[in-house]
């Protein structure tokens, strides 16, 4: 190919692309496809259109939609007469036609969430070193611009918050000529109607002009806006009608400002200022005579607080804003704040007057005159500048007139606490003031403020959803601070909260925080808390009585970008209603919570029994992290040695008495919004003298619902050992929440100390190692009631032991008989060979039986013994099963055991009854006393018919009638008891 020909051949092409570009560019489907995907990523709106059609000399839009969390605007047309290729090309917008008509705007009630400040102003630092330069530098324009020929009209619905109706508003805008060496005149109207309701004002309209004056195509040299409004309702005795100018304008020298609004009579508000070129400093003086009710026709319905504004002053800046000077005198009132914010309702009535010349220049406050005085019917604050000062912040530099004088004084006379409802969101504070006097004065390096009058409280009351917390509580403290360029601290002295005259706590703190950097704020303090007095207030009465005792603390902290907490405390002298003295408890806790939300913790405690030589520690470390709007725990608990008797009583206090649940409010339990794991680590555990487990470790996980022990186990002695698993679950709906499952198994566990315990000078009731296994259930409305409501089964077996549980005590009677019979069997021996009479030998052989037998059944040596006990709904234990073996005896028998009202297990009342079957020696005995059945089994053993019933308790089984039999038995055969009666004086 040619070069000539293929370079026509590309021009060719080039030509055809542009053309195809072109013809794409002024293509409405493309142009609609490219307008859409663009509006596809604007954040926080959503864009749609039907159409688009851009031409040389005119842009449309068809059925335009945009939805904002603020409200939805629907637009069916938009045309504007333009020539494009200028105002893409050289820079020059000349609109000689703008219409949009129909148009509606759908405005929704604003949250919290949806009013969210513009981006351009959310930094506050932007915003503090931007430059004023004027307004109409701020509006040079980067293109040449002409307006003609505009015309909008459209609807407007907003809420109506008076109500809960709609309003609507029909607007209107038509003007033009807007343009070089040109005034465009542009006006307005608004004509809003609220329907629905009964309300003051039914009708608002607006109408406005507004002047726009252009040097050049680029430059703007005067505004003018004139507002006309007009409102009419049934509660009006005639129309209302308000006016407002304002006006900025290019003037020889700068620009000049003006504000002006006016009623029929009345101006409102009037502010004038200027900024001159040469100066760069924006000045000015405002007057203020102000009322709610002359705005509240012209706000559509919405909410005002009553209120009253009468002022007057001037006001100084420089560009940058870096120097503020303004001076003046102004009285306000207000009240029904809650218009503005429901919390602010409990602020009721108030009124503030006073007068100001204060000025701030960088890191520079200077007053010149500052009084101000707060009122509700009675003074409650008042503020006073006795002289002049000025004080450099970074410097620490004092300029006064007189050092050895007060610069302020603050009089506290009674400041409502209700008034911090915004600040407490959680409490409603329903009476109390704050009352005290602060001073200001020239400090060393910097500033002081000291409290000349003691701060008081008086009265304090505070309720939480509907229930009350503090009741009529009084506080007072010394209070001083000191500032300057290093830093600045607070003293908080002789702190102390009374009620009734009663002192509840004292403290004494200290904070502070060095300037500079991202230094910590820090604190250290002590405090005393006298329990009983404390416990009485509303907030705190579930909690455990206590009719004696005080906590004594001191703490330090650190709140930076870690919170770091260290406090030591002291509970001491406590004691309850029983009259019984509690543990010292000492202890200390570590905290630490960084930027991430982990809080790490360590709580080590050291009981000391009173009276006892006994100390028992345990330290609970770990951490916790926020997870949704909960915790997860992983902690470790670890013990030297615990005596179970401290921490019973402790554990008896801490469990509140649980309040009913209201019908709409769900069950929690009591480890609600935790998960995680607990692990223990515990070496000696000691109830009394009675048990003693050694290396008990295990670990409690938390779920939801459900809190589990997995591979909890302890040693028992020198052999024994117990596991457990099992745990507890909970059911909101359900009339009992908590159910406790559990499987405990013993190995080698001999009772024989527990019933030393109870009973040290005697031997063991039953010495040997059994092996234990049980399934324990229960269900319960709270903690307090599951331990009682707990039922299973236990089933004991033992391979090897002595049982004494049938203490056989005869009578003394029989004991001297069986010497007596002795003595008589010899001589009977040698009468009888006389007379052929043995009656004698008969006597002295029932009483050697009852001996030998009474001594076989006091202690029995076994080789077997099985037990099955079950604890049932009456909280009752029964003796399902007893088997006892040995080669020459078989004991079995059932029973029951009903808990005293100490709640120790080995005092329950006892009711049993056994059954005896022997063979050999034993069987010999009772045959000869004729207290044996026919018949033996096919092991040998034969039944016998003593009476084995056992009462007392299992710490001391009464075996009463059993004893009476014996000794029955001894004495009644032959005349033996006559006889024997006379040897011993008993008879005639």
């Amino acid at each position: 190919m040619k070069p000539l020909r293929f370079l026509l051949l590309v021009v060719a092409l080039l030509v055809g692309l542009g053309a195809l570009a072109l013809a794409l560019a002024f293509n409405s489907l493309f142009q609609t496809w490219a307008v859409r995907k663009a509006l596809a990523n604007q954040p926080g709106a959503e864009v749609s259109l039907q159409r688009i059609s851009v031409g040389l000399q005119r842009v449309q839009l068809e059925q335009v939609r945009v939805v904002r969390p603020e409200g939805v605007l629907t637009l069916p047309a938009l045309e504007v007469q333009v020539p494009v290729l200028d105002a893409a090309l050289r820079e020059k917008v000349s609109v000689s036609r703008l219409v949009a008509k129909g148009w509606t705007l759908v405005l929704t009630k604003a949250t919290g969430d949806q009013v969210r400040m513009p981006s351009g102003v959310e930094s506050a630092a932007a915003a503090a070193t931007m430059v004023f330069q004027g307004i109409f530098q701020q509006l040079q324009l980067p293109v040449d611009l002409s307006l003609d020929g505009v015309e909008v009209e459209g609807d407007i619905i907003f809420p109506n918050a008076a109500t809960g109706g709609t309003g609507r508003a029909r607007v209107t805008l038509q003007g033009g000529r807007l343009g070089a060496q040109s005034e465009g005149v542009f006006a307005f109207t608004f004509v809003a109607s609220l329907t629905a309701g009964d309300q003051p004002v039914s009708a608002l309209n607006v109408r406005g002009t507004l002047l726009v004056g252009m040097d050049t195509a680029r430059d703007f040299s005067r505004l003018a806006l004139k507002v006309d409004a007009e409102a009419s309702g049934p509660a009006l005795p005639q129309d209302v009608q308000i006016t407002a100018d304002v006006t900025a304008a290019r003037v020889l020298g700068g620009e000049s400002y003006n504000l002006n609004v006016h009623s029929v009579g009345k101006q409102l508000v009037d502010l004038q200022a200027n900024f001159p070129d040469n100066r760069a400093r924006l000045g000015g003086v405002w007057k203020l005579d102000l009322r709610d009710t002359d705005i509240a026709p012209f706000v559509l319905g919405q909410p005002l607080p009553t209120f009253e504004a009468v002022g007057a002053g001037m006001f100084e800046t420089d560009a940058a804003f870096s120097y503020i000077h303004a001076a003046g005198r102004l009285k306000t009132s207000a009240d029904r704040l809650g218009a503005l914010q429901p919390q602010l309702a409990a602020v009721g009535a108030f009124g503030t007057s006073g007068e100001f010349d204060v000025t701030l220049r960088e890191s520079t406050v200077r007053i010149d005159r500052l009084v101000w005085n707060l009122t509700q019917l009675e003074p409650v604050l008042t503020l006073q500048a006795i002289q002049a000062f000025e004080y450099n912040t970074a410097s620490g530099e004092l300029k006064v007139a007189d050092a050895a004088a007060d610069l302020l004084v603050i009089d506290l006379q009674g400041v409502p606490l209700r008034w911090a409802a915004p600040l407490v969101t959680d409490y409603i504070i329903t009476d109390g003031a704050l009352r005290g006097q602060l001073v200001l004065t020239a400090g060393v390096e910097g500033l002081t403020v000291r409290s000349r009058a003691p701060l008081s409280i008086s009265q304090l009351e505070a309720v939480q959803a509907g229930q009350m917390r503090l009741s009529k509580v009084d506080l007072k403290a010394q209070f001083a601070a000191d500032y300057s360029p290093q830093g600045w601290q607070a003293d908080l002295a002789e702190v102390t909260a009374t009620s009734g005259g009663a002192q509840l706590f004292s403290l004494t703190a200290k904070i502070g925080q060095l300037n500079g950097g991202a230094a910590p704020i820090k604190a250290t303090g002590r405090w005393t808390a006298m329990l009983p007095v404390l416990l009485q207030q509303p907030l705190l009465q579930r909690s455990a009585a206590i009719t004696a005792g005080w906590l004594l603390g001191e703490f330090s902290a650190s709140f930076g970008e870690q919170v770091d907490l260290t406090s030591r405390f002291n509970l001491n002298g406590l004691a309850v209603p029983t009259g019984e003295v509690l543990p010292v408890i000492q202890g200390e806790v570590r905290a630490s919570h960084n930027s991430d939300g982990v809080l790490k913790f360590e709580l080590p405690l050291m009981l000391s029994s009173a009276g006892e030589s006994r100390q028992s520690d345990l330290n609970f470390t770990g951490s916790l992290q926020p997870i949704g709007a909960g915790w997860k725990i992983d902690a470790r608990l670890a013990v030297h040695q615990l005596f179970i008797e401290d921490v019973q009583v402790l554990a008896a206090l801490a469990i509140s008495t649980e309040a009913a649940t209201s019908p709409g409010d769900p069950a929690q339990s009591f480890w609600h919004g935790c998960s995680g794991q607990v692990v223990l680590a515990l070496e000696k555990l000691y109830y009394g003298e009675m048990l003693e487990l050694n290396d008990v470790s295990g670990t409690i996980r938390l779920e939801a619902g459900a809190l589990r022990l997995d591979g909890l186990r302890a040693g028992m002695g020198e052999r024994a050992d117990a596991r457990v698993n099992g745990g507890l679950t909970f059911e909101s709906a359900a009339a009992e929440p908590y159910a406790l499952t559990a499987d405990l198994a013993v190995t080698d566990f001999n009772p024989a100390k527990l019933f030393q315990f109870f009973r040290p000078s005697q031997p063991a009731l039953i010495d040997g190692k059994f092996t234990i296994t049980s399934r324990l259930t229960g269900r319960a409305a709270n903690l307090a009631e599951l331990a009682d409501a707990t039922q299973g089964n236990f089933n004991l077996v033992s391979r090897g032991g002595v049982f004494r549980g049938l203490p056989v005590s005869v009578s003394s009677r029989v004991e001297t008989s069986g010497r007596i019979a002795s003595g008589v069997a010899a001589v009977g021996g040698l009468l009888g060979a006389v007379t052929g009479r043995r009656e004698h030998a008969d006597i002295a052989s029932k009483a050697l039986a009852v001996a030998e037998l009474s001594k076989a059944l006091a202690a029995i040596p076994y080789d077997q013994l099985n037990v099955v006990l079950a604890r049932d709904e009456s909280l009752a234990t029964m003796l399902r099963e007893f088997t006892l073996i040995t080669p020459e005896m078989r004991l079995s028998g059932v029973g029951l055991a009903k808990m005293g009202g100490d709640g120790l297990f080995l005092n329950s009342a006892l009711t049993m009854e056994f059954q005896l079957f022997a063979r050999g020696r034993t069987a010999d005995l009772l045959g000869y006393l004729g207290a044996l059945e026919n018949g033996a089994d096919e092991f040998g053993y034969t039944r016998s018919n003593l009476p084995l019933k056992v009462a007392g308790t299992l710490a001391a089984p009464d075996t009463g009638e059993l004893n009476r039999a014996l000794t029955n038995l001894a004495l009644e055969k032959s005349g033996a008891n006559d006889f024997i009666n006379r040897l011993l004086g008993g008879g005639k």
